[in-house]
């Protein structure tokens, strides 16, 4: 009997656990198909009826599905978003199940994707005023402060706060639990390909995730990230050749930071092929837009320079060589440098990437490392007497400016001496003079009289070419 009675509390549990499920199952396609708003009363009371009382359930599959609930909710109102933003906070980073913890990482990530980064400030903005007294708690302890003092501290509190949730979701992307990071990585890459966020740091780190891989099954994130590398490359445009020139060099810092040399030059390979491959598509958009009805000269503006996005991205690598970084490191970056094709006009930039790889090729030892520094040194003193070539060049033309106004008055001397010399002569040369001005006069304005084009057939002018009597 006691097994019989076990047995139906048994099956009348799950049974109950699968009509909470289901329930709540019917209320997460409710709120993803309507179209009303909170303000319908039948919607709004499922927050107290239904939602909660299934946060604060103690079966784990119960309170997941009632966090996604909540997400889907707070989709259909801004400010219900808000108000359970430190809550969803609060369960990624305290409860011990996982699915739960996924669940309020792919709301967190929901909420940025609809309503933007501003979410997370008001998120904050709306603890610190809903806890005034969190800093005088603190004074009294510490004894009494000045206003000014307690108002940088709630400024200080409030971004720290903003920077804890943004950098707690970035923590996910390298997690070790394959479902937080799945969703992590993910959801950035929607975040960046819809420009919610333009930060290279999170577009350095999935670069970073794509070339080196922990855990888990790799296939998965492989794929996902291939799809999102494609398609920005055929949309973003320039979004994606700035992010590229910001990330690129964070990107080999952050593999350099966690000993991963194997992946740094294949990872800085794969960006310089992006950025070249933006910078080809933009060149002929503008070649495209020249052959229309706009200015070349506003078109070719507009155009990137490669060879100088390069020297950019060199001057970048230089100066996280310069830093204390292993030799085997410095090898990998050295062959980073290789492959980059620095053209740069300006003798500032030129003479710092001068210093930078004298300071760089000091670190080298081998003799097949010198040799490739050494080959990057000459490219740079090429450019750099290009540079000051260009330089001369500029000042000769300003001194050929300056010396005009001298030839044109040397010229106005010269005829005003023929003039007088002219005018020292008898009449007979003064004719001929004349008659040589007159015939001049008539050599000048006789084609003008040959409007109509010559009739090659008969070989005879249209108009009367021949000489008057």
């Amino acid at each position: 009997e006691f097994d019989e009675l076990e047995t139906r509390e048994r099956d009348r549990n799950d049974m109950e656990v699968y009509v909470f499920l289901r329930a709540l199952s019917v209320a997460e396609y409710l709120f993803c198909s309507t179209k009303h708003s909170l303000r319908i009363a039948g919607i709004r009371d499922l927050l107290p009826n239904l939602i909660k009382p299934a946060l604060y359930n103690v079966i784990p599959d119960i309170q997941a599905a009632g966090v996604r609930l909540l997400g889907v909710y707070g989709l259909l109102h801004r400010p219900t978003a808000v108000t359970h933003c430190e809550f969803v906070h609060t369960l990624l980073q305290n409860s011990e199940d996982e699915a739960i913890q996924a669940v309020a990482l792919q709301v967190l990530l929901d909420y940025c994707m609809v309503f933007g980064l501003t979410v997370l400030d008001d998120a904050s903005q709306r603890r610190n005023d809903a806890n005034p007294s969190a800093l005088a708690v603190g004074g009294d302890a510490h004894g009494k402060e000045d206003a000014n003092r307690q108002e940088d501290e709630e400024d200080e509190e409030e971004t720290t706060l903003r920077d804890e949730i943004w950098m707690e979701l970035l923590g996910h992307v390298y997690s070790d639990v394959d479902a937080l990071r799945n969703t992590a990585v993910e959801g950035f890459c929607k975040l960046i390909f819809n420009g919610v966020t333009d930060d290279p740091t999170v577009f350095a780190l999935l670069t970073c995730h794509f070339f080196h891989q922990t855990g888990g099954d790799p296939q998965t994130l492989k794929q996902v990230l291939s799809v999102f590398f494609a398609a920005m490359s055929r949309c973003s445009g320039r979004n994606l050749l700035a992010l590229c020139q910001e990330a690129i060099v964070v990107a080999v810092g952050a593999l350099a930071d966690n000993k991963e040399k194997a992946s740094i030059y294949p990872c800085f390979r794969f960006m310089l092929n992006l950025i070249d491959e933006q910078c080809a598509l933009q060149q002929a958009v503008v070649l495209e837009t020249a052959a229309g009805d706009e200015p070349t000269e506003k078109a070719g503006a507009a155009a990137p320079d490669r060879r100088a996005i390069h020297a950019r991205v060199a001057v970048l690598l230089l100066e996280e060589m310069e830093e204390d970084v292993p030799v085997g490191i410095l090898r990998e970056m050295a062959k980073c440098l290789g492959i980059l094709e620095v053209g740069m006009d300006d003798a500032a930039v030129v003479a710092r990437m001068q210093e930078l790889a004298e300071i760089v090729g000091k670190k080298f030892r081998a003799r097949a490392d010198q040799t490739l520094m050494r080959k990057f040194q000459e490219r740079l003193e090429s450019l750099a007497s290009a540079a000051s070539g260009k330089e001369d060049e500029e000042t000769d033309e300003g001194a050929d400016d300056v010396s005009q106004p001298d030839v044109a008055a040397s010229m106005s001397r010269a005829k005003a001496r023929l003039a007088a010399d002219a005018g020292e002569q008898g009449a007979r040369p003064t004719r001929k003079l004349h008659t040589a001005k007159a015939k001049a006069v008539h050599v000048d304005t006789s084609p003008a009289l040959e409007a109509p084009p010559r009739d090659r057939s008969s070989g005879r002018g249209g108009g009367g070419g021949g000489r008057p009597a």
